[in-house]
């Protein structure tokens, strides 16, 4: 297949190499078609063949131009062969004429080349930007990076249908460097405590210069620098979405400064290094906290990164089948912009069908979720099946997702106006009611005033018992609540204890984990010397005692067993706890890894003794590895009398040995397993968590909320006694003017009179 790829910019020929470079059997022929503007650029020349529409010096009228670009390509096409086009910007003025030209002879695939959120506050102020109608040429497909651009894209009301397809981008989805910062972020540009800060400002921005310049040096640029400049800079600032994906790889604090009088919204990405502020004194407050105590503040609310830019290896490639899978657009008549009958829904042929139909079209679904929690890292599993739900969800509906951090606020009504206008709330664990002294009163507020509470419970016995005896008044306040709270669960037996709690009818919604593509499946035949694992943080309740004492007792038998941990400690663990010399602890690795060694391995050992359902054996099922595990663990009442299972129920060394000694000469029922995964899928666990959210589904007749995120105070973490505390501890070190700039500016948005009078006795001048 000959493939062309329309180049205006040097992003054309990566993204070009890209997909040759993922052509691993070199079955097409790929072509770099020049634009006029490119036909002489350096960065033209490469490996693959180019051709220039386009002699040098050849004169051709700017209004011409535009058509004879788009001529000229599809002539190149007719006579060269051509199967295929790719283009960047169908709304660039030859762009969208190559689109047009091109698209009834040949498929044309437009591929995502820059971040895209199709948010302003006036739509009708932006009809000029050609950015606002990208897309909307009628391309036989688009590829996009993320669920939100996807979303975006097929949900805009003033489009047609678009066949987006969420491929990732190749140069970033691919990118382990960037993939480690997101997940997680290690700051590199930061200044000390005190010392002054290096600031980078992006296009000219005065009234921001002369806000900063207090507190160091500011450097005004049009373009972004190399990383390894970047990496020398405290924080950037830019008032454009492009640039966030470069700054967050070079691990460097970002700021989208997104003042009112600016139409276009940047996208709110919930990151330690990014954050988004709406006036100069919110940019101040990111500097002041900064340069006084050598700490970022990244948004507390906003969408993950996986929203906005999907990660996989095999980004390039799944570019590349889109482009080889697409067909010609067909001219088809339009239907009308407006009918007063509902559209009846797909299979709804006879009179009861086209009935319900017509009361569905009338009902009105939420679509909009904020999810709280405390954690929302890749650290432990805790946030991954909700992080992997959110992104399905908004890859699938138009629905406005918003995450918030309890820990970034210091009041309820501060989290109250962040999450403004959801109409479902989702509390991500317990932990939200046991780890943070507003846990339970923000709950409490929500519930009275009538909004509908949900929370996906993580544990089980174990930890809500051992969370009761720490916490106490807190774990009073969650039990309290319990009734009024709609608790999701991942396993029957969860559920079960959670009555008896005196939680109303729990919904078992199970659980799920992301999709990695081409993962090796286990091998089916045991190896000589069988190799046992456990995926998990290392703690009492994951039982490394019980590990530990299985691979001592299988050395004592002389068993040819290899035993290995693969996850990081996490607390204090018990004086008789044995961390056995025959496990290989491994620590933390990376989902890749884990999933590598999963291959590898005979059989998955979930040494828990309470785990409502691990995550590891949803892995270790997708990858038809053998499974191990105690009663308790939710993972049983799933696999019970499925070949490759075995469980045990006395939590002891020998009964776990001998139920691993049983399951290394089982077979693995593919189908059994196949089931099981099905159920675990995310598409399955998406289905049921919108159903038990009451969330609307795929409805194109609507769009998700265009108003911006509101902006959090950088301060707004601390109480005003905290503020006051903080201020008092940096005049004890000596540090005066560092204290004078943190308290003016809690002051500019918090007036707090103790604070107010501290500072007045610091000021210059002022009587002691």
């Amino acid at each position: 297949m000959h493939i062309a790829v329309y180049a205006e910019t040097p992003i054309a020929v990566r993204i070009a190499a890209a997909l040759r470079g993922a052509d691993q059997n070199r079955e097409h022929t790929f072509t770099i078609v020049a634009a006029e503007s490119a036909g002489r650029a350096p960065w033209m020349d490469g490996e693959l063949p180019v051709h220039r529409l386009f002699r040098p010096g050849e004169p051709v009228g700017l209004a011409d131009l535009p058509y004879e670009t788009g001529s000229r390509l599809r002539r190149f096409a007719e006579e060269n062969g051509v199967d295929r086009i790719v283009l960047l910007d169908d709304q660039s003025p030859s762009g969208a004429r190559v689109a047009e030209a091109a698209k009834e002879r040949f498929p044309v695939v437009l591929v995502q080349d820059r971040p895209l959120d199709f948010r302003y506050r006036d739509v009708r102020a932006a009809h000029r930007e050609h950015a606002l109608r990208w897309g909307n040429s009628g391309p036989s497909a688009v590829c996009v990076w993320g669920p939100s651009t996807h979303r975006a894209l097929t949900h805009r009301t003033w489009s047609d249908d678009i066949p987006a397809v969420i491929t990732g981008a190749p140069g970033y989805s691919d990118d382990p460097e960037l993939l480690r910062v997101a997940r997680t972020p290690a700051q590199k540009g930061a200044a000390a405590p005190g010392a002054p800060l290096r600031v980078l400002v992006l296009d000219d921005l005065p009234d921001i210069v002369a806000a900063l310049q207090p507190y160091g040096q500011v450097d005004v640029v049009k373009e972004l620098p190399e990383a390894r400049t970047l990496s020398s800079y405290s924080f950037v600032v830019a008032a454009r979405a492009a640039v966030w994906p470069v700054v967050l790889r070079a691990g460097v604090p970002l700021v989208h400064h997104m003042p009112e009088n600016q139409n276009r919204l940047l996208p709110t990405i919930k990151h330690p290094l990014i954050r988004n502020t709406a006036s100069a004194d919110e940019l101040v407050q990111v500097a002041v906290r900064l340069m006084t105590e050598g700490s970022f503040a990244g948004n507390p609310t906003g969408e993950p990164v996986e929203h906005f830019l999907a990660f996989g290896n095999d980004c390039a490639a799944r570019v590349l089948q889109t482009v080889v899978d697409a067909e010609p657009v067909r001219r088809t008549a339009r239907p009308p912009a407006v009918t007063t009958n509902p559209v009846p829904a797909a299979g709804a042929t006879g009179l009861a069908d086209r009935a319900l139909a017509d009361i569905r079209a009338r009902m009105w679904r939420p679509r909009s979720l904020a999810v709280l929690g405390t954690d929302f890292g890749y650290v432990t599993g805790v946030a991954l099946p909700i992080l992997t739900y959110t992104q399905d969800l908004v890859s699938r509906g138009p629905v406005d997702v918003r995450y918030l951090d309890i820990g970034a606020f210091s009041n309820v009504g501060a989290i109250l106006d962040a999450i403004k206008g959801c109409e479902r709330i989702l509390i991500n664990g317990f932990g939200f009611f046991w780890r943070h002294w507003l846990g339970n009163r923000v709950a409490r507020a929500l519930l009275d005033s009538g909004v509908q509470v949900s929370v996906y419970v993580h544990v089980t016995q174990y930890t809500f018992e051992k969370e009761a005896a720490a916490r106490g008044e807190r774990h009073e306040g969650l039990l309290e609540l319990l009734p009024r709270l709609r608790l999701l669960c991942v396993s029957q037996a969860q559920a079960d204890y959670y009555r008896k709690q005196g939680a109303v009818d729990p919904v078992v919604v199970y659980n799920t984990v992301p999709r990695d593509p081409g993962v090796r499946r286990a091998r089916p035949e045991v190896a000589a010397e069988p190799r046992i694992v456990m995926v998990g943080t290392v703690q009492d309740r994951k039982g490394a005692d019980l590990f530990s004492r299985v691979a001592e007792r299988a050395a004592v038998l002389g068993l040819p067993w290899q035993f290995s941990w693969f996850g990081h400690r996490l607390g204090a663990l018990s004086d008789r706890t044995l961390l056995s010399e025959h496990v290989e602890w491994r620590g933390a690795l990376p989902r890749r890894r884990i999933r590598e060694e999963l291959a590898d391995s005979d059989v998955l050992f979930l040494s828990s003794e309470d785990d409502p359902m691990p995550l590891a054996a949803i892995e270790a099922v997708q990858q038809r590895l053998r499974i191990v595990s105690h009663h308790g663990v939710g993972t049983h009442e799933i696999l019970c009398g499925v070949g490759g299972y075995r469980g045990f129920s006395e939590y002891t060394p020998d009964a776990a040995l001998t139920a691993l000694g049983e399951v290394l000469g089982d077979g693995v029922d593919q189908d059994g397993y196949a089931e099981v995964q099905e159920l675990f899928d995310i598409t399955c666990f998406g289905e049921r968590m919108d159903t038990a959210l009451g969330l609307v589904g795929v409805d194109r007749s609507a769009a998700p909320p265009a108003e911006p995120v509101p902006t959090v105070s950088p301060m707004a973490d601390r109480t005003p006694g905290a503020h006051l505390t903080h201020v008092q501890k940096l005049v004890a070190a000596g540090r005066v003017a560092d204290a004078l700039k943190y308290g003016e500016a809690v002051l500019r948005k918090h007036p707090i009179l103790e604070l107010d009078r501290t500072l007045a006795g610091l000021r210059p001048g002022s009587r002691k």
